[in-house]
């Protein structure tokens, strides 16, 4: 079977012009490289707000590689923030989906860049609704050593009747390789 330079750069353009319009937000983490995890725990997290933490939260397992541990806010104003630094290209964001929760904003220095809905509905027991936001490499602008990344509750939600219920489990931060 003979192929023609023409039928090659068909396919190529084709197949070129579907990876341009699959979101870079939903890409694959195949190619990627976790180049550090920020936990709820991590001494250098700076909380804003009225936030619990809790323990004995599930085993140290691949579901929750942080020990067993979250931090939760209902208050309105509510935020977790640290140092996102350089290097980093993506990151993939644990927290879960549950009845009592709303949404969430992340920014990345003064840039609002993801408005999250973790809002479910499970009302206890909720292992099955671990809810992941997946930025993927090279979707994200280069930053400087000293920007910081913000995950900010919102105020209210009329699905959940009030201030809703903000949990931080951990952040992974990535690159592409």
């Amino acid at each position: 079977m003979k192929f023609s330079l023409a039928t090659c750069f068909t396919a190529l353009a084709a197949t070129a012009s579907f990876a341009a319009a699959v979101p870079t937000q939903l890409a694959s983490r195949a190619n990627t490289v976790t180049t550090s995890r920020v936990a709820n725990s991590d001494p250098a997290v700076t909380y804003t707000g009225d936030w619990t933490r809790l323990a004995n939260q599930g085993p140290a397992n691949g579901i929750d590689p942080v020990g067993g541990t979250l931090a939760y806010t209902h208050d309105g104003n509510g935020e977790v923030s640290f140092l996102f630094g350089t290097g980093s290209s993506g990151f993939l964001l644990r927290t879960g989906k549950k009845a009592d929760r709303g949404f969430f904003d992340i920014y990345l220095g003064d840039e609002l860049i993801y408005v999250g809905d973790a809002h479910g509905e499970c009302t206890s027991d909720c292992s099955e609704a671990d809810y992941e936001i997946i930025f993927a490499e090279g979707s994200l602008k280069p930053q400087d050593e000293n920007t910081r990344m913000r995950i900010v509750n919102r105020e209210y939600d009329s699905r959940v009747g009030g201030t809703p219920y903000l949990a931080f489990n951990y952040l992974d931060r990535y690159l592409d390789v």
